[in-house]
């Protein structure tokens, strides 16, 4: 008996509808802002375009940190000012021909990050979700992988993390797709390396845990063809950092002193500060700055929420093959490295200078596709009526909290 393949007898995906729809909502507001936002310090963006137009001028795989300086609002004119960027710089480089044939106009280059990070969300929710059986998982999981509302802003914005979005989004097709493609991942792998350190250690932390659990099921040799691309790979994703510690004694070059516009406490507040103190207010920053209007509403018990359905997928998850299930704990493994090695470089930053700029969700990009999908695993150990009902209420909440109807909200 053939199958019947009519529209009529397929099952209704509510994802497939979700999804597009989703899309279509941040792209009409990324380009909105990629239109209307004045270039300046909002996520770092005139620096990024200096960087890019610096480089445009003096190409290098190896840029002397330190040495290069921050264009005027009028794009034209160097100030004296140092920029304090120290990423690796591949993203740069990809945007010099834009630089060279649009001078002063970020406009070309906000379209192209649109494009990035559009296109990076959409590939990671169509990846993930097809590992997921039901709708209302489906749907919470496409909700959740563009609810990391710095991602969505930034992508309006001359920045390099909108690359490392569309980087994730294909490292997790090559890795997590329907078929393997272990070259491609240590290929983007090694691109990672060369646009973020930290989406470089979220990444090579997923993959490498990710790998583990496959070789402890008996699905793959400890160090078979997928090792040696991985491998290959994070060895070549280390090659800039390595040479930033090389040249200056440490993996991440930090300005002395840095920008005066960086918050930061001053010298009697620091030495009062215990790290149990920072460390809540680190927490209650994040969940200040998860919202898509930032500092209006502490959603911090929310994020706690999530927290704790991502736990419960390390036992696995009812209805969720081996892989499936490894793969959540995976992500919920690099969350948590992810999330250590933040907190700490925040902590070390601030008894350092003060600094109080470290609790930004955006860090956690290059992990929040697999914690999301972590969470949506990890629901499915609560009884079927409880999580249908936890399903349904983060749907209504992230929907609203993290999307520009956010916005709408109080002014």
């Amino acid at each position: 008996m053939v199958a019947d393949r009519s529209p009529a007898s397929a099952p209704f995906d509510p994802a497939a509808m979700v999804l597009p729809v989703w899309a279509a909502l941040f792209t009409v507001h990324l380009l909105a802002g990629a239109w209307r936002l004045p270039i300046g310090n909002l996520f770092d963006e005139i620096q990024h375009y200096s960087f890019a137009v610096a480089l445009a001028e003096h190409p290098t795989l190896f840029p002397l940190y330190g040495s290069y300086r921050v264009l005027a609002p009028d794009l034209v004119t160097w100030t004296t000012a140092t920029n304090h960027l120290a990423h690796p710089p591949l993203y740069h480089l990809l945007m010099t021909p834009l630089t060279r044939a649009f001078p002063r106009d970020p406009l070309p280059l906000r379209l192209v990050d649109v494009a990035l990070v559009i296109g990076g969300l959409t590939l990671t929710a169509r990846t993930l979700a097809a590992r997921l059986v039901g709708g209302e998982a489906k749907v919470l999981l496409v909700i959740l992988v563009f609810g990391l509302s710095e991602t969505t802003k930034m992508g309006a914005l001359v920045n390099n993390d909108d690359l490392l979005v569309a980087e994730v989004g294909l490292l997790l097709w090559a890795w997590a797709g329907s078929r393997r493609r272990p070259l491609l991942a240590g290929l983007v792998l090694a691109a990672i390396g060369w646009t973020k350190l930290n989406g470089f250690v979220a990444a090579g932390t997923f993959l490498a845990v990710a790998h583990l659990f496959e070789v402890r099921r008996g699905d793959a040799p400890f160090f078979g063809r997928t090792g040696a691309w991985l491998v290959a790979g994070a060895v070549l994703g280390a090659v800039p950092t390595a040479a930033v510690w090389l040249q200056f004694g440490t993996p991440v070059w930090l300005p002395d002193p840095f920008p005066d516009w960086f918050l930061r406490a001053d010298d009697a507040t620091r030495a009062a500060i215990t790290p149990g103190i920072y460390a809540a207010w680190f927490f209650h920053e994040l969940g200040a700055r998860f919202p898509f209007v930032q500092h209006r509403l502490d959603v911090l018990p929310l994020l706690g929420l999530l927290a704790v359905s991502a736990l419960a997928a390390l036992p696995g998850g009812r209805g969720a093959d081996d892989g499936t299930r490894d793969l959540a704990r995976a992500g919920v493994i690099a969350t948590a490295v992810v999330l250590a090695l933040v907190g700490l470089h925040g902590w070390s930053n601030f008894r350092a200078a003060g600094i109080l700029s470290e609790a930004q969700p955006r860090y956690f990009l290059g992990v929040w596709p697999v914690f999301a999908f972590a969470v949506v695993i990890g629901l499915d150990r609560l009884p079927a009526p409880f999580a249908k009902g936890a399903r349904r209420g983060l749907i209504v909440v992230l929907a609203f909290v993290s999307t520009p109807l956010f916005a709408l909200w109080g002014g």
